[in-house]
């Protein structure tokens, strides 16, 4: 359940300082305001000959969701240190199946510190609460939320004027109202070291060692499915941001990934996750952001160990105006559920989604923002029963002080 009185609490500490952060110019105090109301024709992701009545109880699948949050934040310097802190309530309400309404609390904090102009880095802590996507899940009649808990300590130390060192340290967890077999509750623990290098043209080149251990919540050994209660997984993380001229930049990176199990070795999987991606501005108001990557995630099931993702988005923008922007994205995604716990042969399943936004946002004033958009999505797999196409109508408006 939401603790409002602890909301209130950090809205009264938030105004408290409210006078201190208007009296130097450089710190920032809003308070804001969203709503949004979204038609979505297939809420549950189903395909065209899904026998809707039996499944949902309604001979159709379209919501009306309408979303209201309030929030508030700030930020404050004193000399090198720099504190930041945002909290928001946000209401979600279904028009048919309101079973789903439900209302999220998020916060985050962040201490960006400096022991002196060469040695920063941050510490920063967050929740995040959200509603589980029916894209992959399949309990329709029940509601499943998820809450992300993320802490982060991170440092930086410029040895000279180009040569940088890195470590951080990190937790996390992630819970569901309902437990996801496929993506189970866990807690993560983590950390990292890293060198970088830095280019005069801004241009940079590292390369980080990250090791990470979790637990998976609410597991039991010995398990039939095949189920662990953990795993370590080792990253070497390489990444390049190439500053090309004033109007393109571009980045590279490739993660070697091995992820171990304890007690069920036939969960482990490795690879090699990429990504590439090139910004144009084509002129003072137009440009073209063009983004491939590879992604592996751990995907439990009893023919499937993990997925691997291959995504290519374009995102061309066009600054109408001074107050205006329209801005497409379309996305296609490849994805492969590979890897088996046992020695039996099964049918590979691969899905291909599609995802085409048009969206208009119009600044009016500078506390105000209007926004639309138009979203088409659509997957066709390989196992039968899991295509669907979905038309999304968004119109939302943000106040901010």
């Amino acid at each position: 359940m939401f603790n409002y009185r602890a909301l209130f609490t950090a809205v009264v500490l938030l105004v408290s300082v409210h006078g201190a952060v208007r009296a130097e110019g450089d710190d920032v105090f809003t308070l804001s305001a969203d709503t949004s109301l979204v038609r979505d024709s297939n809420l549950f992701r189903l395909s065209s000959g899904a026998n809707t009545m039996a499944l949902i109880g309604r001979n159709s699948a379209a919501e009306q969701i309408n979303t209201t949050a309030l929030g508030v934040r700030a930020a404050k310097s004193y000399s090198l240190q720099r504190f930041e802190i945002g909290a928001s309530v946000v209401d979600y309400r279904y028009q048919n199946f309101n079973y789903l309404n439900s209302v999220a609390s998020n916060y985050d904090a962040a201490w960006r510190w400096s022991l002196t102009p060469r040695f920063y880095g941050n510490l920063t802590n967050s929740r995040r609460e959200s509603v589980n996507s029916f894209v992959d899940q399949q309990g329709y009649n029940i509601r499943s939320q998820r809450v992300n808990y993320d802490t982060r300590w991170d440092g930086q130390f410029e040895i000279d004027g180009t040569w940088r060192a890195r470590a951080g340290l990190s937790q996390g967890s992630q819970n569901s109202l309902q437990n996801q077999a496929t993506e189970a509750d866990t807690t993560t623990h983590g950390a990292d070291l890293g060198v970088a290098y830095a280019f005069a043209s801004g241009s940079t080149i590292g390369y980080t060692l990250r090791n990470s251990k979790g637990q998976y919540l609410n597991r039991v050994l010995p398990s039939v499915s095949l189920l662990d209660d953990g795993f370590t997984q080792l990253d070497h993380d390489f990444r390049i941001r190439w500053v090309m001229d004033g109007i393109t930049t571009a980045g590279l990176h490739a993660t070697g990934i091995d992820r171990t199990h304890p007690n069920y070795p036939q969960r482990n999987y490795n690879g090699i996750a990429a990504g590439a991606n090139i910004k144009i501005n084509l002129s003072g108001k137009t440009s073209l952001a063009v983004d491939w990557v590879r992604e592996f995630s751990a995907y439990q099931d009893a023919i499937t160990n993990y997925t691997q993702t291959d995504r290519l988005v374009v995102t061309p923008v066009w600054q109408i105006g001074a107050r205006t922007n329209l801005r497409l994205r379309h996305e296609i995604a490849l994805r492969d559920y590979l890897g088996s716990p046992t020695p039996v042969a099964f049918s590979t399943r691969t899905d291909t989604t599609r995802d085409t936004t048009l969206a208009l946002d119009w600044q009016p004033h500078t506390s105000v923002t209007l926004s639309a958009s138009l979203q088409d999505a659509r997957r066709t797999s390989t196992f039968a029963g899991l295509d669907f196409q979905s038309t999304q109508t968004t119109v939302s408006a943000r106040f901010a002080y």
